[in-house]
């Protein structure tokens, strides 16, 4: 009887430190995947400053003064500009 008793600990304290284990494990692997994204969410975030730096530079008055120049545009007169009365169009 007491062998089957120390068998039936053994076998409780087996399963008690793979449970432990596996629980470690998973904990390593969220851990792992957590930095992970963590990671990834700086690069994003980086990309995006470079993005909105590179947006803000094409949008500048000064490059679309310069890229409309280099396509032949030129400067409208006063004569040639036309308002809109009331942000209404004009057909």
């Amino acid at each position: 009887m007491k062998n089957i008793i120390r068998y039936l600990f053994l076998l409780l304290a087996f399963f008690i430190i793979a449970f432990y284990l596996r629980q470690q494990i998973t904990i390593v692997k969220l851990q792992y995947r957590i930095q992970s994204f963590s990671d990834e969410i700086e690069l994003m975030k980086s990309k995006n400053k470079e993005l909105i730096k590179e947006i803000e530079e094409l949008k500048s008055y000064k490059r679309l003064e310069e890229h409309a120049k280099k396509l032949g545009f030129i400067k409208p007169s006063p004569q040639d500009v036309i308002y809109a009365e009331d942000n209404s169009v004009y057909r």
